[in-house]
């Protein structure tokens, strides 16, 4: 696993914990929720 898939994966906890905590989103919903409104790609520059 290389430093930007441990990145991406700990800004979806961090989201996922945002939207929890913060909102009082069900763990369930939120991750539901960022699923339909997230899309992480990778992108380069060529």
């Amino acid at each position: 696993m290389n430093d930007l898939d441990i990145a991406m994966r700990r800004a979806v906890v961090n989201a996922l914990d945002f939207l929890e905590h913060d909102h009082g989103m069900d763990r369930a919903v939120a991750y539901a929720y960022l699923s339909a409104a997230a899309d992480f790609k990778e992108h380069f520059a060529d």
